[in-house]
């Protein structure tokens, strides 16, 4: 029938709680481009419903299939089904040739009522509006019809709109849905409403098995299966002698980021400072504040011969640690991480802290 009330609170509900607690709040930016996708989506499929032939033939399609929406997620779920069909469902992707038969899926009567339904109360930290409401539907008629006649579905997401979407379909539709650990676990002070799993938990890291309940409903039968750790894509080689100290940046709150940073550029004048940003962040916002830094260098490559690896509370930290590199996490956002309180890696409360208990080696 398409997406329903229910559904739709449950998303804004867990937007709010994750959003507000990691301080990522939306601007007019993020909102504006909302508005945007939603339009397209219902003119390209307004379009493919008039172009598109019910005559043109369709694939025979695998059984077992995974759903992606960034390339992160793609490489999770290669780590549990490495043989599996991919369809990716972020917007400019949808737009390939290959996924324009989903769109012909759209109810735009349907969106556009749904849409019409809602009088609520806007939040800083939620997308809600008129269009969003389009979009969430759209995107819904489009999951629908990428789920028919699937048995398996294979997704690499934790609690946001698309596992939330994804889950509710393969409820409906009886589709085992597994679901592939992307990365840490925040634990949040405001309970989520837990979407269903039905399939495997594939899990990266043994510190975060106990954590998966509280954003996931699923039966005692589920089995866990442990994949393999993931090791640093080295891909920068360093030509100077200088040593290296890496920091990995966080999208929300990023002037946290500015501060730490700002330190490590004047305590370590001989090291190069070497930030990697968030793979959501404008590597732009980096540039312009440090290009005049003889010992800063920003890219989205991973460096070798890496003294110590320092973040808020980045996943890259681990995949470091997990190669021998000193990995130091400096909380100063007071997030209750699973990797945070397991105990197994550095971690300062604040700033103030870091400097005065960091020695170097």
């Amino acid at each position: 029938m398409g997406i329903n009330k229910n559904l739709y609170n449950k998303i804004v509900a867990n937007e709010n709680i994750y959003n507000k607690e990691i301080g990522y709040k939306l601007g007019v930016e993020k909102k504006s481009k909302m508005i945007f996708f939603s339009l397209l989506l219902c003119v390209m499929s307004a379009v493919v419903k008039v172009f598109w032939s019910n005559n043109q033939k369709n694939k025979t399609r695998n059984k077992k299939i995974g759903i992606s929406w960034n390339q992160l997620h793609s490489k999770k779920i290669a780590l549990a089904e490495s043989s599996l069909t991919i369809v990716n469902i972020d917007t400019a992707k949808l737009l390939q040739t290959s996924n324009l038969k989903f769109l012909k899926g759209i109810n735009l009567f349907y969106a556009l009522r749904f849409a019409l339904e809602f009088n609520e109360k806007l939040t800083a930290f939620s997308y809600q509006s008129f269009f969003y409401r389009i979009y969430l539907s759209s995107v819904y008629d489009i999951i629908d019809q990428i789920l028919t006649d699937i048995d398996n579905v294979f997704i690499s997401g934790h609690f946001d709109r698309f596992v939330s979407i994804i889950s509710d379909i393969s409820e409906k539709k009886e589709v085992e849905l597994n679901l592939v650990q992307h990365g840490c676990i925040q634990i949040f002070k405001e309970q989520l409403i837990k979407n269903k799993v039905t399939g495997n938990i594939y899990y990266l890291n043994d510190f975060s098995v106990p954590y998966f309940q509280t954003f996931l409903d699923f039966p005692k039968k589920t089995k866990f299966v442990k994949l393999e750790s993931k090791k640093p894509e080295i891909n920068f080689i360093q030509k100077s002698n200088k040593k290296i100290i890496v920091f990995g940046c966080q999208d929300a709150k990023p002037e946290n980021n500015l501060l730490i940073i700002n330190h490590l550029i004047n305590h370590f004048p001989n090291k190069l400072i070497y930030i990697i940003p968030h793979p959501r962040e404008d590597i732009v916002y980096y540039t312009k504040r440090y290009k005049l830094y003889e010992n800063s260098h920003i890219s989205r490559e991973k460096p070798l011969n890496v003294e110590f690896f320092v973040s808020r509370f980045s996943t890259l930290g681990i995949e470091y640690a997990s190669i021998g590199i000193r990995s130091l996490f400096i909380n100063i956002d007071n997030v209750k991480m699973d990797f945070i309180i397991s105990g197994k890696y550095e971690v300062y409360n604040s700033l103030n802290q870091f400097k005065k208990n960091l020695i170097e080696k």
